[in-house]
This record gives structure tokens, sequence and C-alpha cells, in this order.
């Protein structure tokens, strides 16, 4: 036990030379040491997470149905297909073509049993080339049971219009509706959400909203009105089809 303690004793000694030595028989400076060895080089920090479902570098392909739910005239549904390319796990560049099968809606056929006139357009497809950021990855817990891994982001988009300008000919009952076809520009804001079940595929979801200018005709016999501004609103929900190749190391 006093040998132990004679060369505890011993070590202690030679460590407090040494250090003495190193600073000149001055006092430790901690603080020197500690922004040398301790503190931060760099102010720009990132979460680190693993991700299980990646798209960088991925190609991907998008069928979809969806509704029409901000329209008082129409009525009805959207076949949609989609497909684009992600640069990174963020960015991604996408086209979209959507056509629609609308029918006449409530509201449209009491104004025509009253006499209304009615300056309204229907919409046919659009073909849009959005710009995709997708800035959150994040998994979430189902009844305790399952992972599901999902992304979220938003796009914009400038694409073609397709619609016919409606306009009555005849006499109600007894008339009918008829339309020309015309074409627009338009621009699109979305959120885009993305459910994965395999490395291969997903359930996407999309809320777009669309806007444009379009020509209208005088509902009674169909002559030119000018020109309104439509927002069109849908909700899509389809399954994507992910690229096997890509960045398999994110």
């Amino acid at each position: 036990m006093k040998t132990s303690r004679i060369i505890l004793g011993a070590l202690l000694f030679l460590t407090s030379l040494h250090v003495w030595a190193q600073t000149g028989g001055d006092k430790l400076d901690v603080k020197a040491l500690e922004q040398k060895y301790w503190a931060a080089k760099d102010d720009d920090f990132s979460v680190v997470q693993n991700r299980s479902f990646t798209k960088a570098k991925k190609f991907y392909g998008t069928l979809q149905y969806g509704r029409a739910i901000n329209d008082p005239y129409y009525t009805g549904s959207y076949m949609g297909l989609s497909g684009g390319y992600f640069f990174s796990e963020a960015w991604a560049i996408e086209g979209v073509y959507q056509t629609t099968s609308f029918t006449k809606s409530n509201s449209f056929n009491t104004i025509l049993e009253k006499g209304g006139s009615p300056t309204v357009n229907q919409a046919k497809s659009k073909m849009f080339v959005n710009a995709m950021w997708m800035p959150i990855y994040a998994k979430m817990s189902l009844f305790d049971k399952k992972i599901i891994h999902f992304d979220m982001g938003f796009s914009v988009g400038v694409g073609n219009l397709n619609y016919d300008k409606q306009y009555y000919q005849g006499t109600y009952p007894n008339g009918v509706v008829k339309s020309k076809s015309d074409t627009s520009l338009g621009y699109s804001i979305g959120v885009s959400q993305q459910f994965y079940f395999s490395r291969l595929a997903a359930i996407k979801v999309d809320f777009n909203n669309t806007f444009g200018s379009q020509k209208t005709l005088n509902f009674s016999g169909g002559a030119d009105s000018g020109s309104k501004n439509i927002n069109d609103t849908s909700i899509m929900i389809g399954l994507s089809i992910i690229s096997w190749w890509g960045d398999q190391n994110k």
C-alpha cells in the first residue's frame, strides 16, 4: 500500500512538471485549450438523418385521380399523369398532364331554368411544367405497429390550359348548350406529399391551385364577352413508381 502511494505521488509530480514546462511556469490557460479543441469551427450545422427511402438522382412516374373542389358550375373528376426527375433529395422538375370528366352542376341547371345567362368556361385539360421543392422528410408511427416514411413539399409551375367557352343556342328548355375550344397560359401552386411503402413505390397526394385568364362568350347567343380570371382547385391521389437506380448512398 505504501509503495502504491509513492508511485501515485510521483506520477502527479511528473505531470505537474510537464504542464509547468509547457506553459513556461505560468498558470495553465484552460480557455485557450477549450478554444483549440472544443470550440465549434463552423456555424453551419445540419440534422443527420438516415433516409430509408431516397429520391436523389431518380426518375418517377405517377398516375392520379382527383376531384375539382371549387367550381360552382361543373362537378366531376380529373385523371392525371405526371413524371419527373429529382436532382437531389429536395429539388425536382416535373411534367403534368390532366384531363377532366365534368358535368353541369345543380347550380348551373337552376340558372338555366330561371332564364339566367351564366358566363362560364368548362376546363378540359392541363399541361404544366413544375419546379418542386421537398424540404420535409419524416417518419410517423401508425398505431405503434408500423413506421411510415413520408416527404412533403411545394410546387410552382407554368403551362397550357385547354377549355371550352360555353354558350346557349335556342330557348330553354328546347335549346342546347354549345361550346368553342380555346387555350390560355396558366400558373399553378401546389402542396405535395408522398407516403412510401417500398423503395420503388409511394402514395402521392397533391393539392393544386391553377390560375389564368380566359376568353369568354356571352351565354345567350355566343358573342365575345371579354376575358375573366379563373381559379381551379383540385385534390389528387395516386400511385408513384420510382426508379430503382439513383443515389443509393443517401
